[in-house]
């Protein structure tokens, strides 16, 4: 089988070879699909109506198990090695096994559980409404240590709606209210924090760096606090919080940008892909998609994939 790109589309998934573009299977769904990253030997664990995660084979699209929890949040869901976390609106973290579906354990932590969770070392980190940050024991669930933030925001964890774990060393990285902070991940004290400037922010983490994606750091750039589109993109020096760089965008971003090697891919709402230098920002090339728009970017190696609403 060549190498598969998962497309959701609407009520639909595509998975298309990534050599020609064929479509190889479609899954339908009765609501808006929703990608859990990385499949798991062989299985793509996907959501999408009646608040259900559903395990598809990455082969040939056929369902191998459902899961049907009730008040899971789309966007809270992380797949590490062969469980899947999943953060729910009624106030619980949720594991699940990708090979057959069942639950491995739940952790009731009282309020509702937002965006993607850090895994990294056999522990998970969700955050919830609450001003919370948890860490649990993959295994079996075990609260290891709690932090509450400052009042006066909400919480966003590394790679909130779109996970990423990568070289998390010995830090945790949360962002709320502007500003970003890093928490040890042995016991949750606070080793730094510093001024973002951005609201509605999501993190993701690239070799020494945090990316911050959100807006406030211009009136022409994003202005949509709360929604789920961002106007700006920031670049911190993970050891310190110093900031690297950072870009302002004239037209939202509905996506964070894709991190490569040593690229930043960002595609606005009006069609544009950007691709920026990650060691400084400058910017490299852009690429117009015409009547594209709010187009979402896929790397895989030194291809570049980019998928528009039309």
């Amino acid at each position: 089988m060549d190498e598969t790109l998962l497309v959701p589309a609407g009520k639909e998934l595509y998975a298309l070879s990534a050599a020609d573009g064929s479509e190889q299977w479609t899954v339908a769904g009765d609501a808006e699909m929703w990608l859990v990253p990385r499949p798991v030997d062989g299985t793509v664990v996907v959501g999408g109506g009646k608040e259900r995660l559903r395990g598809l084979s990455l082969e040939d699209g056929s369902e191998r198990w459902t899961y049907e929890g009730g008040a899971l949040d789309r966007n809270a869901a992380t797949v590490a090695d062969t469980t899947a976390f999943v953060g729910s609106r009624d106030g619980r973290v949720i594991a699940i096994d990708v090979t057959d579906g069942s639950e491995r354990w739940t952790f009731d932590t009282e309020k509702p559980v937002r965006g993607g969770m850090a895994v990294h070392s056999g522990h998970v980190y969700p955050s919830t409404t609450g001003n919370r940050v948890y860490a649990l024991t993959t295994g079996d669930g075990t609260e290891r240590w709690q932090w509450k933030a400052p009042a006066g925001g909400e919480i966003m964890p590394l790679g909130a709606s779109w996970p990423s774990t990568m070289g998390l060393g010995q830090s945790l990285y949360a962002a709320y209210a502007g500003r970003l902070f890093a928490l040890s991940t042995s016991d949750g004290t606070e080793q730094w924090r510093t001024v973002t400037e951005l609201t509605s922010m999501v993190l993701q983490q690239s070799g020494d760096t945090i990316f911050v994606t959100g807006d406030g750091l211009s009136d022409t750039g994003g202005g949509n606090s709360g929604a789920a589109s961002y106007g700006a993109l920031q670049a911190f020096r993970q050891r310190d919080g110093r900031e690297r760089w950072s870009e302002t965008f004239t037209e939202d971003l509905e996506h964070p940008p894709v991190i490569g090697e040593s690229t930043v891919f960002a595609g606005t709402e009006e069609g544009m892909v950007h691709a920026f230098e990650k060691r400084d920002g400058s910017e490299a090339w852009t690429f117009e998609t015409e009547t594209g728009r709010q187009p979402g970017v896929v790397l895989d190696g030194d291809t570049v994939y980019v998928g528009t609403l039309r």
